[in-house]
């Protein structure tokens, strides 16, 4: 019996929101969620897609020079 007494108790939290608190809640979660997918798509067009020659405003690509070579591409 002694050993029951010295056993920690148990911590209960209660967490209460009322109806503006919640609304609020989802609110600003859900702009944290839009932010973190548009800076996603941002990240993802620039890792994926960088700007071409952003360095050496004159120079074109090596794509570009192939397309206009004649007889190139198309069948």
């Amino acid at each position: 019996m002694a050993a029951a007494r010295r056993r920690k108790k148990k911590v209960a939290v209660k967490l209460e929101l009322s109806w503006g608190g919640l609304v609020s809640l989802v609110v600003v979660a859900f702009c944290i969620f839009l932010w973190m997918f548009l800076l996603g798509l941002w990240a993802g067009q620039t890792i994926l897609m960088p700007v071409e020659n952003a360095a050496r405003p004159g120079v074109t690509s090596r794509l570009h020079l192939l397309a206009q070579q004649p007889g190139s591409g198309e069948l």
